[in-house]
């Protein structure tokens, strides 16, 4: 568009140069009558039509200021009051501010070097700022002396409002990019970084003019190439963003996992020029990803270890039950044929009185395979000896009479020890029976 607008202009300068010529030629034979002379005024008339017709600003003027010749736009925004224009100087119609900038322009211009362009501020009697692009040319004699200058003028208000905006927007975006702790960075698609922000350049130890220019894949390690290549490959128009992790090496052979989110920059044909970057130092987090995996592995380890050791805990329990069953087989075979006869031959040699004691020694002796002794006698119970005995003789069918005869005590002292019994053995409801109650232990 630029250029454009450049070539139109330069294509107009060197018509109205054109034209000029041609109305110094009539202005040569001004003094002539007739019909010859009537006709070479005609083209001038044009000339003016074409001048007046257009929207810039176009004006000549000697080299001292003076106007020569104004179009009807200048006329306008120059002289809205209409008191004229032409023999006035033009430097009285700007601000006091400015013209020694414009006469410098005038100055610049020689044979070698007939144009120049310069911006122009202007401030109304309002405050209202305008902006104005002029493009000078000499016209210089055949001695190369400048004779006059030929001015277009063009109103870039609107262009300026929006460098302007840019710049602020621009310089807004620094600053919002400058104080992110997040490393920032536009590059090319070749690498190449075009932006970092202060914290990238904290980050690698480095100046901004040492990192712009410089192709960022000389800080990622190798092996990762070509997984970034892969991703900024991947973006296009339709999925303009996408994540990758890479490792870098800092100065000093310092190794750090980084994550980038990537967004790709497109023109208007939906080529790829730019990618801006967003990025974070993970390695604390890929470190701790490391150590919990290898965490992991090592309670599996343990785990199998663990499992290892239950299996050999079964069998070796295994092998004790085995071991318990067959002692207690063993007990109760060596009382079946050892101690059962010999129980049987004191019964009847002994007087019937002390048969009672023959039949409990019977009696605990079945028992001795069961496991009432142990769960009797368990120091959670708190029985006391007496009571144990008096438990053994109630499992064993005894009555209280009877239980107190072979113990030479009273009904209601062993009544007493059933009581604290029962009491200790947490039996609440009376309908159930100690004798069942003990049989079932």
């Amino acid at each position: 568009m630029k250029v454009n607008a450049s070539r139109t202009k330069k294509q107009l300068l060197d018509e109205l140069a054109t034209l000029r010529a041609r109305v110094k030629d009539l202005e040569k034979v001004g003094g002539r009558t007739g019909p010859r002379a009537r006709g070479r005024r005609k083209p001038r008339s044009q000339f003016r039509k074409i001048l007046d017709a257009q929207d810039e600003l176009i004006s000549r003027f000697l080299p001292d200021g003076t106007l020569t010749f104004v179009n009807r736009a200048y006329r306008e925004y120059s002289d809205p009051r209409g008191e004229g224009l032409i023999s006035r100087n033009f430097m009285e119609l700007l601000p006091s501010r400015t013209r020694a900038a414009i006469r410098k322009q005038i100055s610049m211009l020689s044979p070698e070097v007939p144009v120049t362009t310069y911006d122009q501020r202007n401030v109304g009697r309002d405050g209202t700022i305008t902006w104005q692009e002029w493009s000078n040319r000499g016209i210089f004699n055949e001695a190369g002396e400048l004779i006059e200058i030929q001015s277009v003028g063009r109103d870039i208000t609107q262009r300026k409002q929006a460098e302007l905006a840019l710049r602020r927007s621009e310089k807004q975006y620094r600053a919002v990019v400058e104080t992110q702790n997040e490393l920032i960075c536009r590059h090319l698609p070749d690498c190449t970084f075009t932006f970092v922000n202060d914290a990238h350049c904290r980050y690698y130890g480095l100046k901004r003019e040492e990192l712009i220019g410089r192709n960022f894949l000389s800080f990622t390690v190798k092996e990762d190439h070509k997984n970034v290549l892969k991703h900024i490959a991947r973006l296009c128009p339709e999925h303009p963003v996408n994540t990758h992790v890479e490792r870098v090496l800092l100065p000093g052979n310092k190794y750090r996992w980084q994550e980038w989110s990537n967004r790709g920059i497109f023109d208007e044909w939906g080529r790829l020029v730019e990618i801006q970057s967003v990025g974070r130092d993970i390695t604390k987090r890929k470190e701790a990803e490391r150590a919990l995996k290898s965490s992991d592995k090592e309670l599996r380890a343990q785990k199998a270890i663990l499992e290892q050791k239950n299996i050999a805990l079964r069998e070796v329990l295994d092998q004790i039950e085995i071991e318990k069953k067959e002692i207690k087989d063993d007990l109760v075979a060596n009382i079946d044929n050892l101690i059962y006869p010999i129980l049987q031959k004191l019964k009847s040699e002994v007087p019937s009185g002390c048969s009672k004691y023959i039949h409990l020694l019977e009696r605990a002796l079945e028992g001795m395979a069961s496991s009432f002794g142990r769960k009797i006698s368990q120091t959670s119970l708190k029985l006391t000896p007496r009571e144990i005995d008096i438990c053994n003789m109630i499992k064993n069918g005894l009555s209280s009479k009877e239980i107190a005869g072979l113990l030479y005590l009273s009904l209601k002292t062993i009544n007493r020890h059933r009581q604290n019994i029962r009491r200790k053995c947490n039996i609440r409801n009376q309908k159930i029976n100690l004798a069942t109650f003990l049989q079932s232990l």
